[in-house]
């Protein structure tokens, strides 16, 4: 978050959407935000992270979308991930974290 960005919004009464904090990784973003996400207490949630490897200095925007505005395509994906979690046995695509990826993509799912 742009904290300079926004004093500035506050300081002239400029509506802005809640902060709900900072999350080490996406996985705590998720398992924090679940229950307000399935009970549909807002569209969704703005979410702006780092760049990766040689981009790490670029910002970027994502959306994590309540289910109110069903997308199939969305869905889909995380089927298909979650299946291809399935089938790695040796857990090659997360490692060590493929039981907190394969919670989080089911939570992800049920939202």
């Amino acid at each position: 978050m742009n904290t300079t960005f926004k004093a500035l919004m506050d300081k002239f009464s400029h509506p802005t959407v809640p902060f709900i904090g900072r999350f080490e990784n996406l996985y705590e973003l998720v398992k924090q935000n679940k229950e307000w996400m399935v009970n549909g207490m807002g569209e969704g949630i703005v979410i702006t992270h780092c760049g990766y490897g040689e981009e790490s200095k670029t910002s970027s925007i994502s959306k994590w979308k309540n289910g109110s505005e069903e997308n199939s395509v969305n869905a889909g994906q995380i089927e298909s991930v979650l299946k291809d979690l399935e089938d790695d046995k040796e857990n090659k695509i997360f490692g060590g974290n493929t039981e907190k990826a394969t919670e989080m993509l089911n939570d992800m799912l049920e939202v």
